[in-house]
């Protein structure tokens, strides 16, 4: 069975018309990408069904919404989810944790409690928009986005699902901007949220919709110190690499276009000998300056590398995303005209 990417759905700091010049006006500078606030995140489920969602679920939802557009209503319904997490805890954990702290068990409101578990987005995207298949949530930090792509495209492949939205949301708040900034230091690009969401579909032939087929998928480690990113880089990387050129069956020539890390300075200078060693001719896809860094936004970059593809513009395209604590991902993506 191959896979193909057959929907997407994104709310960033530059959704909508409305909200584009917020973003332009950042772009020379290293500020965070926020979410636009008065971007309408409640329009069509109303204020008392997403009361108590935080603006993470709030972004997911929305993402996955624009995601199903194209699904006809007889898919809908036994659609999964697997949402990646980034930062860590959505902010509810973090206020319930402190209440508990604070205040015992007895404090806990029970009203709050089923937000506080990590894949509550994606659970209330599931009661929100009427879809049943299974809700996943993978943890994998920066590479969060594409190692939960890589965990739909494995549970499609296996003939578990048909069709799953994979993706990652992330909302930043003040303490974790404070918190990110002296981790990652200066001149890091700049951390992101939003929320960024694909439809990966099982299918022998080319779906009617699908701009894109993923020929390779993997996740790998290597043991890093939690905050630290793989040091050198070059060997997980070209683990990575290898792996996606043997599933694809490229070579490493046949490339035209990849995404490497470069979430601080330090990483990117290691990354690029790295591509001037193994993929000396291939452009590079940049899009953290935009976006901002963090799990998220590579999915955002899976859907730029999609929308390449679809232009016309790129062909064969590799996508390697690190994590700090040693984690990495890694997508091939096709153009079907070369399938």
């Amino acid at each position: 069975m191959k896979l193909w990417i057959t929907g997407s759905g994104e709310v960033t700091p530059a959704s909508g018309e409305a909200f584009k010049s917020a973003r332009i006006a950042c772009e020379d500078n290293r500020e965070p990408r926020l979410v636009h606030p008065e971007y309408p995140l409640r329009e069509g489920f109303g204020s008392k069904k997403t009361r108590w969602l935080d603006r993470a679920s709030l972004f997911w939802i929305n993402a996955v919404r624009e995601c199903l557009k194209e699904i006809p209503d007889g898919r809908k319904s036994e659609v999964g989810q697997v949402l990646g997490s980034t930062w860590g805890p959505t902010k509810p954990s973090v206020e319930l944790e402190e209440a508990i702290y604070h205040g015992g068990f007895q404090s806990m409101p029970p009203a709050v409690f089923p937000n506080s578990v990590g894949n509550a987005p994606a659970g209330h995207a599931a009661l929100l928009l009427g879809i049943k298949g299974p809700v996943i949530a993978v943890s994998a930090k920066e590479s969060a986005g594409i190692a939960a792509i890589v965990e739909a495209c494995r549970l499609v492949s296996s003939g578990r699902l048909k069709d799953c939205i994979a993706g990652a949301a992330d909302h930043l708040d003040d303490f974790l901007i404070r918190v990110l900034s002296s981790l990652r230091g200066k001149g890091a690009a700049p951390p992101g949220e939003g929320a960024y969401a694909l439809m990966v579909t099982g299918a022998e032939d080319r779906p009617s919709d699908s701009t894109v087929q993923v020929s390779g998928w993997t996740t790998l480690s290597t043991p890093t110190p939690p905050h630290k990113f793989p040091d050198p880089p070059g060997p997980l990387m070209d683990d990575v690499l290898d792996r996606l050129l043997r599933q694809s069956g490229w070579r490493r020539e046949d490339v035209d276009l990849v995404t490497i890390p470069g979430d601080t300075n330090d990483l990117r200078s290691n990354c690029c000998p790295w591509l001037e060693s193994r993929l000396p001719k291939c452009e590079v896809l940049e899009f953290q300056h935009e976006l901002g860094a963090c799990g998220a936004s590579w999915v955002g970059a899976v859907s730029r590398a999609a929308k390449r593809i679809e232009r016309g513009e790129s062909s064969k395209v590799i996508l390697i995303s690190l994590s700090t604590g040693g984690s990495a991902a890694g997508l091939a993506l096709l153009s079907p005209d070369k399938v």
